[in-house]
């Protein structure tokens, strides 16, 4: 079995996948290319076919492919355009299938004795990224609980919860107050604006609370997406509600957290904002890949989720 390691970036990645498809048009194959950016070095193919491989694409831009065949002089088997583009789409399919939050067993109880009272009761279930959850239940059905625990919020008084195979219950005060500074962006339905800041300090205030620098085109970006490019230097009280909300919606996404948890968004405003805020909610979703999870009570709202989850009596129904 030989391993190749194709040094590639984003712009490489691009070109290489157009390449494929114009070819597989006309039912040809393509040589593998190794390319190193660096060294601006390029090794050819051979003129064999691959005929077991697997072709991956790790976090730091590398590519490595697995081949059957064993090159000749250093130089890289040939394998057909087909078989490399069901590799490229498998391998996309599982980075977009990839787990991001894991529930095991989650329980949480409040009071002792006869004032007993369990509010998530022994839940299990996982999310994968780019998706987007609605979670509703009746008032008191324990969906609020369960949102404050995975957004590190509370403690489960037993089981597990993993955001980006990370045991969060396991971490101490302090460092689940830095994860979910960093991995956790909440939107709430009173927005919980800081008053004496604007528009622009609101949203950027996590990167402030973790002394990270804004990167300015990405605010630009963000706030045009928004719609608040003309509000930036607003405070809150100059804001409608709808406004408001758009401004957590921001604060939410600023450092790219592994996952967004809106808890009854649209509960203090009218039906026609609600379903703008809803609309911003699904396009941040589809625009960044980000992962949203969504309590709520208004099934219609829901729908607009990839998937539901209810909740009673602090059970999964």
């Amino acid at each position: 079995m030989e391993v190749i390691i194709i040094k590639n970036n984003f712009l490489c990645k691009q070109v290489l996948s157009w390449l494929l498809v114009i070819t597989a048009m006309f039912g040809l194959s393509v040589p593998a290319l190794a390319y190193d950016f660096n060294k601006n070095e390029r090794s050819t193919a051979e003129e064999n076919s691959i005929v077991e491989y697997s072709f991956i694409v790790k976090d730091d831009g590398e590519a490595v492919l697995y081949g059957s065949n064993t090159p000749v002089d250093g130089r890289i088997p040939r394998m057909s355009t087909a078989s490399l583009l069901i590799g490229l789409w498998e391998q996309k399919k599982m980075e977009e299938k990839m787990e991001i939050l894991r529930v095991e067993n989650l329980t949480k109880k409040y009071g002792k004795g006869n004032n007993e009272v369990i509010a998530i009761n022994n839940i299990s279930f996982s999310i994968e990224k780019g998706e987007f959850v609605a979670i509703v239940g009746s008032s008191g059905s324990g969906k609020s609980t369960l949102l404050h625990l995975i957004g590190g919020v509370d403690r489960p008084s037993s089981g597990k919860i993993f955001i980006e195979e990370k045991d969060i219950s396991l971490l101490n005060d302090d460092e689940l107050a830095i994860f979910r500074r960093r991995e956790i962006g909440l939107i709430y339905q009173f927005y919980n604006l800081i008053p004496i800041l604007n528009v622009e300090e609101n949203i950027t205030l996590p990167c402030d609370l973790d002394d990270k620098k804004v990167e300015q085109n990405k605010l630009d970006e963000l706030l045009k997406t928004l719609g608040l490019e003309n509000r930036r230097k607003h405070l809150p009280n100059e804001l409608s509600g709808g406004q408001q909300q758009r401004v957590s919606i921001g604060r939410s996404l600023i450092n790219n957290p592994a996952i967004v948890l809106a808890d009854e968004p649209t509960g203090n405003l009218d039906s026609k904002t609600s379903e703008e805020i809803v609309d911003l909610l699904k396009k941040s979703n589809k625009k960044y890949n980000q992962t949203i999870i969504m309590i709520t009570h208004n099934l219609e709202i829901a729908k607009s989720a990839d998937r539901i989850i209810k909740i009673e009596d602090g059970k999964i129904v």
